[in-house]
């Protein structure tokens, strides 16, 4: 015997923010591994400009802030609305959410030259727990 799944409406409002903020932590994680790794440049002069020490300090930041901002606008929405109303922005919200924090990281390792080490893998599996996170949050 099987009942049915609860429906959106009624989860818990700490079923969507939990995830939201583990979200953010995991990819504000992968963004700070990034920061310090090596990168591979020509041996030309002068040096490209994705060779500097702060190429990917840029990426990084406008990846952190749309993070932290697209987290802010979950628990502003899940406490704002009703449980019937905030169920579609939610699922938008933290879509988006999941899809940046997934492709944060990785573009801040790849724009200053790539550099493969051990890093490099704990920002591939910060980038899999996102992807997780994300499917298993909006899904019903």
């Amino acid at each position: 015997m099987s009942t049915a799944p609860p429906s959106l409406a009624e989860r818990p409002l700490w079923r969507w923010t939990v995830p939201a903020l583990a979200l953010c932590l995991v990819s504000l994680l992968a963004i700070a591994a990034s920061s310090g790794l090596e990168s591979v440049c020509p041996a030309v002069y002068p040096a490209p400009a994705s060779c500097t020490t702060d190429a990917r300090g840029t990426v990084a930041l406008v990846g952190g802030v749309a993070i932290a901002l697209l987290t802010t606008a979950v628990v502003a929405v899940a406490a704002a609305m009703g449980p019937e109303a905030r169920v579609r922005p939610l699922r938008w919200l933290i879509g988006a959410l999941g899809l940046v924090a997934t492709v944060a990281a990785p573009a801040a390792v790849v724009s200053a030259g790539f550099a493969a080490g051990e890093r490099v893998l704990l920002i591939v599996l910060c980038s899999l727990v996102c992807i997780s996170l994300t499917l298993r949050t909006i899904r019903p």
